[in-house]
């Protein structure tokens, strides 16, 4: 198939959403399809076209100001898939917002199928910004006429029928990541060391946007009675956001703490830990926790519905209930004092991404999907 991806933000943006895509878009062209991302070229630096990966990257400029920057790039948007969206079989369109408002009104012209993909839930989700953002009820009903919708989650599948999303056309496909090697103690040790992490200690990492919904204040809270009875444990945050300035600040005096910023190497963070912990107060279905499950790693998470629909408690690992530091605190020490039980759990949430979550089939799953809509046309 010849598969157009359009999304506003891709690589070498860092984030969740962009991370799926790329490794979507790199495994569809490794199963032989032919990929294009229609993209926004935030810097002046980018390449407003490249080939990485087999896979084509075109960037429409992105002015930074403020309304104006947003109609100028849908305008640049609808002729670039007028122009050329006929090309292709199906277009496929990450988040209800903007682009999916240009994409669905374009695809009557062109006669192609349309895809739409939302990114989140809860209240920073994609129908909570069509709720309040500008114009987004229009949107909303725009978004009604897509071909189809991907809902990563039965609470996403829910939220999209409450909003009025005709239920026949969602399509619950997960998200899907690569499964790594297993590493063993060595690995970790020799990944701590190139990451200038301390060996001896245990270690405990955070991925993700520092921001209110992540729950780092929590995290951080929880981790003062860590500190208590393992003084030496190291608790490493990557990731950037709105919080980053201030909880660094906040835990300045705490020298185990240690903020990596945004990393486009989460990977080697996740081989050299002992614990993944994922305190958010909502998710729609988190590409870190996903990755931590498939490196193997025991896990503490917050009981939420995206969190719950991966990891079952005691089995993949430990919930807890959101906003609560003194819980998630000792669970946390659970983790990382029985260490046996811990590895058990985390041996279980690996096997249970390769058999239901794994980025090859994922793909599958969307091929699957767009063939059928393509022999609807």
């Amino acid at each position: 198939m010849k598969i157009l991806l359009v999304t506003q933000r891709f690589r070498p943006l860092i984030g969740g959403a962009e991370s799926v895509l790329s490794e979507l878009a790199r495994e569809l062209a490794r199963q032989n399809h032919t990929v294009t991302v229609l993209t926004a070229r935030w810097e002046q630096s980018w390449a407003e076209q490249e080939r990485v990966d087999d896979v084509e990257i075109v960037r429409i400029p992105l002015s930074q100001m403020r309304f104006w920057g947003t109609w100028r790039f849908m305008a640049a948007l609808r002729r670039w898939l007028l122009d050329r969206g006929r090309e292709f079989d199906i277009w496929y369109v990450s988040m209800l917002k903007h682009c999916a408002w240009v994409a669905v009104a374009a695809s009557s012209h062109c006669n192609v199928p349309v895809v739409l993909r939302p990114e989140g839930s809860g209240p920073t989700g994609d129908i909570a910004w069509q709720q309040h953002a500008l114009g987004g009820m229009r949107i909303r009903r725009r978004c009604e006429r897509a071909a189809a919708l991907v809902a990563l989650s039965p609470h996403i599948r829910s939220e999209l029928e409450r909003a009025g999303m005709p239920s026949s056309r969602i399509h619950e496909i997960p998200n899907g990541v690569p499964i790594p090697p297993l590493g063993d103690e060595i690995d970790r040790m020799a990944c701590r060391q190139r990451l200038g992490l301390k060996t001896s200690a245990p270690m405990a990492v955070f991925v993700g946007r520092i921001s209110p919904e992540k729950g780092v204040e929590d995290l951080l809270a929880a981790w003062n009675r860590v500190e208590t009875e393992l003084p030496a444990a190291q608790l490493v945050i990557v990731g950037c956001g709105p919080q980053e300035t201030e909880l660094r600040a906040r835990s300045a005096k705490h020298p185990n703490i240690i903020w990596v910023g945004a990393s486009q190497e989460q990977d080697r963070y996740l081989r050299a830990a002992d614990l993944f912990v994922l305190p958010s107060h909502e998710e729609g279905m988190s590409i870190s926790l996903l990755e931590a499950m498939a490196a193997s790693l025991p896990i503490v998470a917050t009981d939420i519905p995206g969190n719950r629909s991966l990891i079952e408690s005691g089995r993949h690992g430990l919930l807890v209930p959101p906003k609560r530091p003194d819980q998630l605190a000792k669970s946390m020490l659970l983790q990382l004092q029985a260490k046996s039980i811990a590895a058990a759990m985390g041996r279980a949430a690996r096997d249970r991404v390769e058999e239901e979550f794994s980025i090859t089939r994922m793909a599958k799953r969307h091929v699957e999907l767009f063939q059928s809509l393509v022999k609807t046309v």
